[in-house]
């Protein structure tokens, strides 16, 4: 799995939380989740 494959999913998955897929809760920690992935990636990626 390549680095654009993880962060279009990681960014996926951000936008469906970000759009309400599940109650307030669960979209926060979706974002929280999605954007800690992205940022550990890209410090990996340096």
């Amino acid at each position: 799995m390549d680095f654009s494959t993880i962060a279009d999913s990681a960014m996926t998955v951000i936008t469906e939380a970000a759009s309400g897929a599940g109650p307030g809760i669960i979209s926060v920690i979706g974002i929280i989740v999605g954007v800690g992935l992205v940022v550990s990636l890209l410090k990996k990626a340096k």
